[in-house]
Formats: structure tokens, sequence, C-alpha cells
């Protein structure tokens, strides 16, 4: 249970705030907590998942990746994340309040949620193993917890930027603005050229930058975040597909219908019904 802090305003009121926590489990207790239940879940803290042995799959916005010793994984606050319950992996979980994470640490605009570790996968182990050690004690320290969590955070967002491929610097920083941009603005325009003119640089130059980076447009980025976060809203939601569409920047529910249509190839009713 979290110890709230108290703190009064200028004028005079008192708010409560509560102290950042951390949850440490293994992965074969958390997928006997959901048997039977619906395993997916729209998460609002960050979630490390060290692999201990054996192997498994684990869902990340709609995707399954392979879970295996010497990765790591992370998902983010505002992510779907989905449980193969039928797994045989065993792995530490810790889940971290979204406040605890260094501002910048990982990126919300291109989340990676598997990370290859290579030489850091000792450590990362290490680090986790301590946590399951220090949250399993009789008297748990809070403060080793909050910063091992840590640790483990700069530990994967590290080897998750690793990279042997070189990198035009320039490229780079015009890639990283569009994806800022983007994160903030995707329910506003789909127009590239409205993304250069945001970040002061030509549509050619933007191209170039995505191209070269992720080997996809700029339009093709733009259209993918649009159907993520539509397909996140519609599987974790209770909103209508029309109220979805509007708000996403769509201004009639046809052109939602046919925009989500093309890119996933099936409606959003279709797609709501199969999860």
């Amino acid at each position: 249970m979290r110890t709230q802090e108290s703190d009064v305003e200028p004028d005079g009121s008192v708010s409560v705030a509560c102290p950042p926590s951390v949850g440490v489990h293994l992965a074969s207790d958390i997928r006997r907590g959901l048997d039977g239940l619906d395993q997916g879940e729209r998460v609002t803290s960050h979630v490390l998942i060290v692999p201990i042995s054996g192997t498994g799959t684990h869902s990340v916005d709609f995707s399954a990746y392979t879970i295996v010793p010497g990765s790591a994984f992370h998902v983010q606050p505002g992510q779907v994340q989905e449980w193969d319950l039928n797994a045989d992996f065993e792995a530490t979980v810790v889940m971290a309040d979204a406040e605890l994470c260094p501002p910048g640490l990982f990126s919300a605009a291109d989340p990676r949620p598997e990370v290859d570790l290579g030489p850091t996968a000792e450590v990362v182990r290490a680090v986790a193993a301590d946590l399951v050690r220090e949250a399993a004690a009789p008297e748990p320290d809070r403060f080793v917890l909050l910063a091992s969590t840590v640790l483990l955070m700069h530990h994967i967002a590290k080897a998750g930027t690793r990279t042997d491929e070189p990198v035009s610097l320039a490229q780079a920083e015009v890639l990283r603005m569009f994806r800022a941009e983007l994160e903030s603005c995707y329910t506003e325009t789909r127009s590239v050229s409205d993304y250069a003119r945001r970040i002061g640089t030509s549509t050619k130059t933007l191209s170039r930058a995505t191209a070269g980076l992720t080997g996809v447009s700029p339009k093709e980025l733009i259209d993918r975040r649009v159907v993520l976060e539509a397909r996140r809203l519609l599987a974790h939601s209770t909103e209508s597909a029309s109220s979805i569409g509007t708000m996403l920047g769509f201004s009639e529910p046809t052109n939602f219908t046919k925009f989500f249509a093309r890119h996933t190839g099936v409606s959003p009713q279709e797609f709501r019904a199969g999860n």
C-alpha cells in the first residue's frame, strides 16, 4: 500500500499525492491469476519482463513476440498487452508506476517491446533477481525496490537503442522530431506537409529520413499510428466505432470505416467482435 504525502497549495487547500510504487511478480503467477479471464489489457504502468527459463509468446499492441532468455520486454503505459496463458516460460515481471520512469528514457512515439539484451543480459538478470529477493523479504525496502527498478529500466533502454548500423545524425534528428510531433498530433492531422511544417523541414527531407531509417514513408507511419490507436480503443474501450472515428479526427463515420478497413482488412465492428 502506498504512503500518502500531502502538500499545501497556495490557496490553503491540501493535495494528497502518492509516491510511485513497484510490483514484482513471476510470470507463472500472473498466468494462473488470469486463467479463465480476459487477459488483454491496456496498461497504465511500465511493465518490464525479464525471462528466466523456457520460451513463449507475449502480445503487445496486437503483435506476438517470442520470449526467450537473453531478451527483455518493455510495455509502456497506453500500450495493449495480452498474456499467452498456454506459455511455458518463467520470467520476472516488474510493474512500475509511470512517474517512476525518468523523462525521455523510453520513446512513446517509437515503442520497442522486444529488446535483445546482448552483453547486458547478465546484468539485467542479476538486477531482476535482486528485485525478486527484495520483494520477497519480510520487510521489503521500498527505496531498494524503486532504485533497482529505475536501474533495470536504464539497462533495458540502453540495450534497446544499441545499433551496429551507421546512422545519419541529421536524419535521426528529423525522424525523432517527426515521431514526437506525430505522437502529439495524430488525432489532428494526417498530412505529411503539416508535419514537415511543424518540425521546420521539407516533405522531401522528411521522406528521406523516414525511408532511410525505417524503410517506409512518413504517410505510412502516420497511418500506422492512427490505426494502432483505433485498434487499442476498439479493443479496450466502450466507445462506439463512430465516436472513436471522431476522436481520431475523422469528420464522417464512413471515412473512418473505409480508412480502417483499407489498413486492416476488416471493418471496425468486425475487429471489435474478434477481440
